[in-house]
């Protein structure tokens, strides 16, 4: 019935444009790879594994740093794609026999709870609109609840027919649900949002917690 593609965009623009004016790119690029493991690692911890992870990487990234990647990658035995460009390059404009698409955003430096993907998929509904979940966010020492009360979260997902879609990466996710009706599709907190020293734009909103997990 459907696809589910999950849409990273590592590090588009680090090496270009830079937009977030990254003084040190490699410094940032040498931090990041181990958070990137953690969230493979909750990739991997997912207890519905129907998805294909789509990575887009800055095009002048360099051979060492892909490598490292890609070794995570295969580590893991993730289902995935690569592509040095926006990862919308890489979903086929049709797929035989399936009518509907559903995209999910994921920063490289996050992480999943094991029933994401079960939760936005056991939702599905054959018709355009959007998913997103609750979640937490976590600056090494302290939970925080999310701080959004509608969904429109970093981690949000959007269903919608295959014939010419836009894909979850259309519009900043904030306001996406402008676009698209929208739902919680889960009462759990199935994210973690770390906030840390090299975050471009994260800042903590919510309201301090106890470990929701404990």
């Amino acid at each position: 019935m459907f696809k589910h593609f999950i849409l990273c965009r590592y590090n588009l623009g680090l090496y270009t444009t830079n937009p977030y004016k990254i003084l040190d790119q490699d410094k940032w690029m040498e931090e990041r790879l181990p958070m990137f493991e953690r969230l493979l690692g909750s990739l991997k911890a997912q207890t519905n594994q129907n998805f294909t992870l789509i990575l887009g990487l800055d095009k002048n990234t360099n051979s060492d740093q892909r490598t490292g990647i890609v070794n995570l990658l295969f580590k893991y035995g993730i289902d995935f794609q690569m592509v040095f460009a926006d990862p919308r390059t890489a979903i086929p404009t049709q797929h035989a026999g399936i009518d509907w698409l559903i995209t999910t955003r994921m920063d490289n430096d996050d992480e999943y709870r094991p029933e994401f993907v079960e939760a936005i998929q056991s939702n599905f509904k054959e018709k355009t609109e959007l998913l997103d979940v609750f979640g937490v966010q976590f600056d090494g020492k302290q939970f925080y609840t999310s701080g959004r009360p509608t969904p429109n979260s970093p981690f949000i997902t959007l269903i919608e027919s295959w014939h010419n879609p836009k894909t979850v990466l259309d519009r900043p996710h904030s306001l996406m649900n402008g676009e698209s009706p929208a739902r919680w599709a889960s009462k759990d907190a199935l994210y973690i949002q770390h906030i840390h020293d090299s975050n471009a734009a994260n800042k903590i909103i919510g309201k301090q917690i106890d470990n929701p997990w404990k």
